[in-house]
């Protein structure tokens, strides 16, 4: 598994929290600086609080062995991280594979 990773949307935050910050020094409006404090302090607080353990987890699939047109279950049990409250699973699909646009059948 990796490490944890900042997402985009923290990444975005800090980066208007600056971007707003530096601007009302520049101008010289405390307005402005109200309007970035918000995005700032959270920006902070989620720094500070994230975690610095890597997540594992145990994975399994339904069926080990599938023809052509089978669908399967593809289970994964984090065993880290007890206040985990999202996880974002990206599955690579080799070159030779080509995913059906069309939808799954029903067992």
């Amino acid at each position: 598994m990796s490490e944890w990773r900042v997402t985009a949307a923290w990444v975005r935050a800090t980066a208007m929290a600056a971007v707003v910050t530096l601007a009302a020094v520049a101008l010289g409006r405390p307005e402005l600086l109200v309007l970035a404090a918000p995005f700032g302090l959270l920006c902070a607080l989620g720094a500070a609080h994230a975690p610095r353990t890597a997540v594992s987890a145990k994975v399994g699939l339904a069926d080990h062995w599938l023809h052509e047109g089978q669908t399967t279950r593809l289970r994964i049990i984090p065993s880290t991280a007890p206040a985990l409250e999202q996880v974002t699973v990206t599955l690579a699909v080799p070159a030779f594979v080509v995913p059906s646009l069309r939808p799954a059948r029903s067992r």
